[in-house]
């Protein structure tokens, strides 16, 4: 009796496994769960590929494959392989959609790259992407930089955070970085100018344009620079003086040439 109780549960349970595999592969082969619809979605307001540039790169085979037997590795990388993306977050939908989640990577500059051509710098001194002088976002330009020299490149994209999260940042405007053999970093800085005669005069705003050495080494004291330059702006706005260079690399002093009639 015992035996034969443990042949029924034995068939039992060989039933329910041949029942759930048929479940598996009618789910694989049924119409309900084929790729019918691929959404795509950014964070992104004016994202730099259109949806059909996302949907040609990740290459789904609508209607052709089940959403369990979906390669979603092979997708990612498919899209991974555009120098635009970041990241690649894909999500199965009930049934028969799937959703591409695509994170493009933040330009933080532009560069001068070979044959005096602008491309994009994100905050880990990848360089990608192509642009003109009309097309080019409003960014800070990094020219006089290898490509090869990444090390460099990086100096000045902190160079630029630390800048843009101080106090200079409402006093200033970086407008390029230029790397100089002899000079090592120069940037040049615009900076409104109040109380300056012909501003008074015109009612609008001025604004001094100068260059500022911070020599080979740029981060080393760069708070205590920043600083001081703050001050330095601050009193050269208020006074109506133009600057036509300021040195930031003589130790803890910052030195000022101002303009002639300033």
């Amino acid at each position: 009796m015992s035996k034969l109780k443990g042949s029924l549960i034995l068939i039992s349970s060989f039933a329910v496994i041949l029942g759930a595999a048929a479940g598996v592969y009618y789910a694989l082969q049924s119409d309900l769960y084929r790729v019918k619809t691929v959404e795509v979605e950014s964070t992104t307001e004016n994202p730099p590929l259109t949806k059909q540039a996302i949907l040609r790169l990740a290459a789904v085979p609508t209607g052709q494959v089940s959403l369990f037997r979906l390669d979603l590795k092979a997708i990612e990388k498919r899209l991974l392989a555009s120098e635009w993306i970041h990241d690649v977050n894909i999500q199965v939908r009930p049934r028969d959609t799937l959703t591409i989640f695509v994170g493009y990577r933040v330009p933080k500059a532009l560069i001068q790259v070979k044959h005096g051509g602008l491309a994009l710098v994100d905050d880990s001194a990848r360089i990608y992407g192509s642009v003109s002088q009309v097309t080019a976002p409003d960014l800070p330009i990094l020219s006089g930089f290898s490509e090869q020299n990444l090390e460099r490149i990086e100096q000045a994209l902190k160079f630029l955070a630390r800048w843009e999260s101080s106090s200079l940042a409402v006093l200033s405007t970086i407008s390029s970085i230029y790397w100089d053999d002899e000079r090592g970093f120069r940037a040049l800085i615009s900076y409104a100018i109040k109380n300056l005669r012909s501003n008074i005069d015109s009612g609008s705003p001025i604004f001094g344009r100068t260059m500022i050495d911070f020599g080979t080494d740029i981060s080393s004291g760069l708070d205590t620079r920043l600083s001081h330059l703050t001050n330095v702006f601050q009193y050269l706005g208020e006074q109506g003086v133009v600057a036509h260079q300021i040195w930031a690399d003589a130790g803890k002093k910052i030195v000022v040439k101002t303009s002639r009639g300033s």
